[in-house]
This record gives C-alpha cells, structure tokens and sequence, in this order.
C-alpha cells in the first residue's frame, strides 16, 4: 500500500474510501492553520484537555479531519459543521444528500481520518507497545476462540494482539457502539501477516458475511485496520503533507 499526495481534482466516489495519515506532531505554524478551522465548539473541546499533547492531538485529528473533508467536497475546512448520535458519534449537519460517512482514530503520535459515502465505517490505528499487558486484556476483551488462538501464536504475539484490537475496534466503531458494545460478541482472525476478516457474529451468523476489514499499513510500530459494510469498494490512501 503506498500513500500519495492527493490531487486537485479527487472526489468523494461511493465506489472508494479514502484513508488520510498524518504525523500528530505538526509545526506551530500548522497547529495553527488547524486552530483557526475548527468551530468553537471543537475549541472549547480542546481546551478541556489536560495535557498540552492531548490538546494537540485532538487539534490535529480534527483539522486533518475537515482538510480531508474539503479536499473531497471542495468547500472550505471551515464551513463544515456537526452534530452527533446518541452514541456520540459525530456526523455533518446537512450531509444527507451525499451519505457522507467519516471515522477518524489516533494513537501515540499518528492520525487516520477515513471518508466514504453510502455505508458504515470505522477506522482504528494502534502504536505497539510494551507496556501493557496483552493477556489480560485479551482475557477480559477478546472471545474465547480469539483468546486460545493468541496464546497459540507463534509468531509476534505483542503485533498479533494490537493487530486483533484495531480489527474488533475498528468494527464496534463502525456500528456506533464503542466498546461496551462487547468485543466477546464476534470473532475475527488474530494473525497480522493475514488479511483481515470478520469470522463470526454472535446474534445473527450471517451477519459476519456483511462486514468487511481491511488492515491500513502505517508506519513501523503501528498496525490500523478499516471496517465497512456494503459492497466491494476500492480504497485509496493519502498522506497529509504541511504544504497542501
């Protein structure tokens, strides 16, 4: 998978999704370009955070989100307004026309926006690391047929983990549940080098058959994975640069 500079002229195509990567540490005079995109609700947002590199993160995401948005709609990044479901999931005011659909994720300096129309998405990225404790969190999270095939793993069990989260987060997001809506409740395949698939659906067995992963390659140390429904679709890959 290779990442491009978006061109002048692309538009949002029900037949593709497309996939924005950006580094979360931008320069001061990027931050800035983002701040003055962003409404007063994402500011105050903003300001509530913390810590500086929390505000900064979800200052990036954001404006990464709303340059995608008006590369593909050619209107300007500020212009765009939202509202959000009942699960908190935000969606463009006045957007029904075109289906729009967005998901975005961030995770330890990297950033993924994915933009699509007409179907359900969800986008999760992951950094890999160290000091957590994958068994734990697979025993409480995963599916018991997830769990054993994981202790099984022979090969990098600390990539197979992440690799699994991004797939079962990446699906509850596309369906506006987060988390609690159970990640025990369906399996997907745990082996990075594999592509991504959904297994099996507990309430309904043939639901399984309507979702669609795809793992997004991203930089070492860093595994992401999309998750759609919907028919086949192709997907195009950008890289965010400073100058666009």
């Amino acid at each position: 998978m290779k990442w491009h500079k978006p061109p002048v002229d692309l538009i949002l195509s029900e037949n593709h999704i497309d996939v924005w990567r950006s580094d979360i540490d931008v320069s001061e005079e990027q931050l800035e370009n983002y701040r003055h995109t962003l409404s007063v609700d994402e500011l105050n947002r903003a300001s509530l955070f913390t810590f500086p590199d929390k505000e900064k993160e979800y200052v990036v995401t954001r404006g990464l989100l709303r340059a995608a948005l008006a590369c593909l709609l050619n209107a300007p990044a500020h212009s765009f307004e939202f509202c959000y479901s009942k699960e908190k999931k935000p969606k463009l005011e006045n957007a029904t026309s075109s289906g729009l659909v967005f998901n975005v994720s961030h995770s330890h300096g990297q950033a993924l926006v994915a933009v699509s129309s007409n179907r359900q998405l969800g986008i999760d990225i992951e950094c890999i690391r160290k000091d957590v404790d994958f068994k734990k969190l697979a025993r409480r999270f995963f599916s018991e047929n997830e769990y054993k095939s994981l202790l099984d793993y022979e090969g990098n069990v600390l990539r197979a983990f992440f690799t699994t989260w991004t797939r079962k987060e990446a699906f509850v997001k596309a369906i506006g549940k987060g988390i609690a809506f159970g990640l025990a409740e369906f399996d997907v395949n745990i082996d990075p080098d594999a592509p991504a698939e959904m297994l099996a659906t507990r309430w309904q067995r043939e639901d399984a058959e309507k979702w669609q992963l795809a793992t997004i390659d991203s930089i070492d140390n860093y595994v992401a994975t999309l998750a759609t429904d919907g028919d086949e679709f192709k997907l195009r890959t950008w890289q965010f640069h400073q100058d666009n």
